[in-house]
């Protein structure tokens, strides 16, 4: 797992998803595309401790990582997927 690569395409597809969110909305110390972009790439480190207990699912086209998503196994055959996310760029394509 390639953590500098997911954090990359984790941040890309968040701040594409919100882009029509006004900042105030997501949060009301938000001033600028930038606070927001720094507020993921936090949350994805503080998450990544916690990784090690998830099963990790990545997609690749060639040799770019392009989405990936995590589980968690709560009961026998019953998983929990924790994230998913996918490239903004490669939204759309069948990943």
């Amino acid at each position: 797992i390639d953590p500098i690569s997911a954090k990359e395409v984790m941040v890309r597809s968040f701040m594409d998803g919100y882009k029509e969110v006004p900042l105030h909305e997501m949060n009301p110390d938000f001033t600028t595309r930038e606070d927001m972009k720094h507020f993921y790439e936090d949350y994805f480190d503080s998450e990544l401790s916690l990784f090690h207990e998830l099963v990790w699912v990545q997609a690749f086209d060639g040799d770019k990582l392009v989405g990936w998503a995590t589980f968690l196994f709560e009961e026998e055959n019953k998983a929990y997927m924790n994230l998913l996310v996918v490239d903004p760029e490669e939204q759309g394509k069948g990943i």
